[in-house]
């Protein structure tokens, strides 16, 4: 398991001799006695609690989550469930030519900013639950703290794609290709 990996990388290490450098400039200057090392050990227990609970550190890393992280997810066989917390993610589903049946998906942005790229040919419904949060669509509607379900009317009659996301904190942005 590679939990605790995330404490090998340049990142961290970078930002503990930061955050020790800027603890000594304060107590040289100010004299203020910062505890670092607790508030670094709390932060180190924070981090491990969040990679538990969203299980962005383990060998088994699910492909459609984003989390802490920046990540283009292209997937060659639709999955029912899209997550972006804390990060930026891209959802590229425009590569859909023709389905058999109708696809149910869904996906929560919380606390972070995701883009669903959608094919323009592929009837897709798609209700929206925004909290604190802001969601916008190809036909110009921009939705906060409010539900809005938009719909494009390619093939009506066919099998279709039916999008819930919810969004809180964030921000989703539809766009239509």
């Amino acid at each position: 398991m590679k939990l605790f990996s995330f404490f090998f990388t340049e990142v961290f290490w970078g930002s503990l001799l930061i955050l020790l450098g800027i603890s000594m400039i304060i107590k040289t200057i100010f004299g203020i006695d910062l505890p670092i090392v607790r508030t670094i050990f709390a932060i180190l227990l924070i981090y491990a609690g969040i990679s538990i609970i969203s299980n962005i550190g383990s060998s088994h890393k699910h492909k459609t989550t984003v989390a802490f992280a920046e990540k283009i997810i292209i997937p060659e066989k639709v999955d029912n469930y899209y997550s972006v917390m804390f990060g930026k993610g891209i959802i590229d589903l425009t590569h859909l030519q023709n389905l058999d049946e109708m696809l149910k998906v869904k996906i929560d942005v919380i606390f972070g900013q995701a883009t669903l790229k959608i094919n323009s040919r592929i009837p897709t419904v798609i209700h929206t639950k925004a909290n604190f949060g802001n969601a916008t669509f190809p036909d110009n509607t921009s939705v906060s703290s409010e539900s809005y379900t938009y719909k494009n009317y390619a093939g009506q009659g066919e099998p279709s794609i039916k999008v819930t996301a919810n969004v809180a904190f964030g921000n989703l942005q539809v766009i239509e290709q």
